[in-house]
């Protein structure tokens, strides 16, 4: 199978799409659109076995615009990239191998990509907001 295609009954469509070929650094992919025909959001699971998950505000009912979210091999969340509506962002790092005394570490940036806001939350559950 190379592709598929599925509009179910509300109108949504699913697109799925496999690499056969080895041709793409992805293995699988999958796009849904909503009823209206938007992009809604897209799958990849990619030849290293990471999952890159793209969500997208197509209805404009949330304060962000795009989500981007990253799983390891292992299937444990690595990182989010938040872009919000009004041109701000926000990276959230996450320790998933437990390997650094935080479990993760929020990057918020402006609407010029400068750094505003570094949030790191420490494994024994403290904060330092800087």
């Amino acid at each position: 199978m190379d592709w598929i295609w599925t509009k179910y009954d509300h109108g949504i469509v699913a697109l799925g799409d496999l690499d056969q070929a080895d041709a793409a650094p992805w293995y699988s992919m999958q796009s849904v659109y909503d009823a209206q025909g938007r992009l809604d959001w897209t799958w990849s699971k990619n030849d290293r076995g990471t999952v890159v998950i793209d969500d997208l505000d197509q209805a404009n009912a949330g304060a962000w615009s795009s989500v981007r979210t990253v799983l390891d091999a292992a299937g444990r969340l690595d990182w989010t990239w938040t872009a919000n509506d009004g041109g701000s962002s926000r990276f959230d790092e996450h320790d998933q191998a437990g390997s650094f005394d935080w479990a993760s570490i929020a990057y918020l940036r402006d609407t010029s990509n400068q750094l505003v806001q570094t949030i790191t939350t420490y494994d024994n559950g403290s904060i330092l907001v800087a």
